[in-house]
């Protein structure tokens, strides 16, 4: 029987070249050795090359699979991705750190995933008793779009919320969405009403109101944006090989904060070429915060790791205010002699990190499930 294709195509074995520093054998460095320390290595200047040949190499591919296009479009040069999509990786193990000490199993897989790899662990319980595997399967969208989303939510929200709490000099608080009874839900959203009716939101920072996003851009039939004649343009989820966040920013957008109307009824709908055309009006769900004039915060990260223009811009002001001589700044940043004690730097990885991790985990618990 023919070996997988994930053994024996040569891009599938192709490893970063050995780092002799990666491992900091400085005898004033007294931090643990962590495997982790090598498989982070990647993240370093001198394997921009080998990210550059892996993923271009297979960017185009992994595109058309996962977007199910007919063919793949010509490779994008490794700038395209969004800023901070890297940052987890610059993440090193440090005992004085929670969180940031990861097994190896759970950082392979998200190595793995950053790149574009079929999903080691998993394989095997997918190519069992010779069951066909799609790409899709392979690549871990399909677990990723099946589970569960509240764990990497609820990981990435308690990331995002440290940070805001650490610079923060007003009363930072995680919004309370009950036990997720009906009557729970009802109660929670008439106490939270004054800021906003209807929708509670994830984090309150004074009268500034954060949502808190984490989503996946490999949707399996994306949306394409081309809206309809009774409700004119719509958001795509079918742009991001060409836009950052091209697959999830428009959709999410529209939710939250909802759509303005432009165009007459007899417009067809809005040709997101042109610009021209029309578009139905949609109340999000913060359209009462919009009124009250009350701080909306979109904070989105996307399963690859990558932070919004918004949610960038939000660090770099939390940032700012930790600068001041008399401003706090209440991070915990590491005690080994590579860590970083720069706020932007240290909360951008932890809120990614999160994020990427804790969908790791849910492809691990997929691969340890008991195989039929």
């Amino acid at each position: 029987m023919a070996s997988p294709f994930y053994l024996t195509d040569p891009l599938y074995r192709t490893y970063p070249p050995t780092y002799l520093t990666a491992c900091d054998t400085e005898p004033t460095d007294r931090q643990p050795r962590h495997r982790q320390r090598w498989d982070s290595a990647p993240s370093d200047h001198a394997y921009d090359q080998w990210l550059q040949h892996t993923r271009t190499a297979r960017f185009g591919v992994i595109t058309a699979q996962r977007c199910g296009t007919a063919s793949a479009p010509p490779p994008l040069p490794p700038s395209t991705p969004p800023t901070a999509c890297s940052a987890w990786l610059s993440r090193t193990p440090d005992v004085s750190i929670p969180h940031s000490h990861v097994h190896s199993r759970k950082f392979t897989t998200a190595i793995q995933r950053r790149l574009g790899l079929y999903i080691s662990a998993t394989v095997p319980a997918l190519t069992f008793a010779g069951t066909h595997a799609s790409q899709h399967d392979l690549l871990g969208d399909s677990v990723i779009n099946a589970a569960n989303h509240t764990h990497r939510h609820n990981a990435g929200l308690s990331a995002l919320y440290a940070a805001v709490l650490a610079a923060s000099s007003t009363t930072v608080s995680l919004g309370d969405k009950g036990d997720g009874t009906r009557g729970s839900r009802d109660t929670s959203t008439s106490r939270h009403a004054h800021l906003n009716s209807g929708h509670v939101p994830d984090l309150i920072s004074g009268t500034t109101l954060w949502e808190f996003k984490a989503i996946t851009p490999f949707h399996p039939t994306p949306a394409l944006g081309n809206g309809s004649a009774s409700k004119g343009g719509a958001p795509s989820q079918a742009d991001g090989h060409f836009i950052a966040h091209g697959n999830t920013l428009e959709d999410i957008t529209r939710i939250t904060r909802g759509l303005t109307a432009r165009g007459t009824p007899t417009d067809p709908p809005l040709d997101r070429v042109t610009g021209v055309g029309r578009v139905a009006a949609f109340h999000g769900q913060y359209a009462d915060a919009i009124v009250k004039k009350n701080p909306l915060v979109l904070f989105l990260v996307e399963t690859t790791g990558a932070l919004s223009l918004e949610a960038r811009a939000a660090i770099a002001y939390l940032h700012r205010l930790t600068k001041p001589r008399s401003a706090r700044d209440g991070t915990l940043y590491g005690t080994a002699r590579g860590a970083t004690t720069s706020f932007r730097c240290h909360h951008t990885a932890a809120i990614s990190s999160a994020v990427i991790l804790a969908d790791a985990e849910t492809l691990l618990r997929r691969a340890d499930r008991p195989l039929a």
